[in-house]
């Protein structure tokens, strides 16, 4: 979530991040002919505004996006922007969001659709140790037809670029359990892609451009990433829609404790906007719990 405070940076460049959410969205509506869904306006704590943007679109390669922007009191901002994508096509997620007080905290991360183990021990030349098991070998493939179509070295090395400009967060990387019909305990896999951007950078002319560049670049690299996509096969499409109804409320959680935390009840309930309808969350958990946001356990599973 974006809270940016311009106060160190010049006037023009607060001004490119203030529209730097918004031209992104413009971006993505023209070239996906994404459709509005609705638009929420809510007051929070302390004078601040929020306004939450939702679309989808026709073709239904697009199963949800939105865009948060709060304006607070002086130059305090904030904007997020969140596309998912339905399970038809194996494109990773885009998410991105700013975060500041004395520095800009800026990530960018590119969610991979089915689990391919990026997180799993190397050795001191960097490869993968061989795969011994069928769910090793399918990460495997997974890792080469994702490395080829998407985190190419080109890729790498703007990830690189971005990431030296700053400060790696330390924050702890969010994981889902798999499923347990097929997982043992403690069968953990991360969230986050291998060009996830997650640093500080400082809050001046140079930082606030980095960030601002970084956001435009990586929507532009989605879109001809989504442009060159070819339809995910029936069997990934199965497992995609699994593993997103997890991602997407692993995620949606996170977010709404993180603005509830800042801005209360209200916090919430932009979250709730946000996040969108997690289709059939409860059966793909295999388990019985409560739907995020409510009290009914029945949620989603309609």
């Amino acid at each position: 979530m974006l809270i940016l405070s311009s106060a160190s940076v010049s006037s023009l460049l607060a001004s490119s991040l203030r529209n730097s959410i918004p031209t992104q969205v413009d971006r993505l509506v023209s070239a996906l002919e994404l459709q509005p869904v609705g638009v929420d306006e809510m007051e929070l704590p302390g004078g601040a505004r929020a306004r939450i943007r939702s679309f989808e679109n026709s073709d239904s390669r697009v199963a949800w996006a939105a865009a948060v922007e709060i304006d607070g009191a002086g130059d305090q901002f904030a904007g997020s922007l969140s596309v998912w994508l339905a399970p038809s096509v194996d494109v990773p997620h885009l998410q991105i969001s700013l975060d500041s007080g004395d520095e800009l905290a800026l990530e960018v991360d590119f969610i991979p659709r089915l689990d391919a183990a990026f997180d799993a021990p190397r050795d001191a030349s960097g490869e993968y140790a061989a795969p011994t098991s069928r769910e090793e070998f399918a990460c495997a493939s997974r890792r080469t037809a994702y490395d080829a179509a998407f985190f190419t070295p080109e890729a790498r090395e703007w990830c690189e670029r971005v990431r030296a400009a700053g400060t790696a967060s330390t924050k702890e990387s969010l994981a889902i359990e798999g499923r347990r019909q097929y997982a043992s305990e403690g069968n953990y896999n991360v969230i986050s892609g291998p060009l996830l951007v997650d640093v500080t950078l400082p809050a001046d002319d140079a930082g606030a451009a980095t960030a601002a560049a970084a956001v435009e670049d990586a929507v532009g690299r989605w879109l001809g990433w989504l442009d060159e996509a070819e339809p995910a096969t029936w069997m990934d499409t199965r497992l995609i829609f699994a593993r997103d109804s997890q991602v997407r409320r692993q995620l949606a959680v996170a977010e709404r404790a993180a603005l509830e935390e800042r801005h209360g009840d209200a916090g919430a309930e932009v979250a709730i906007a946000a996040c969108g309808k997690l289709d059939m969350e409860g059966h793909n958990m295999m388990q019985e719990q409560g739907a995020f946001g409510t009290d009914d356990p029945d949620e989603g599973r309609d």
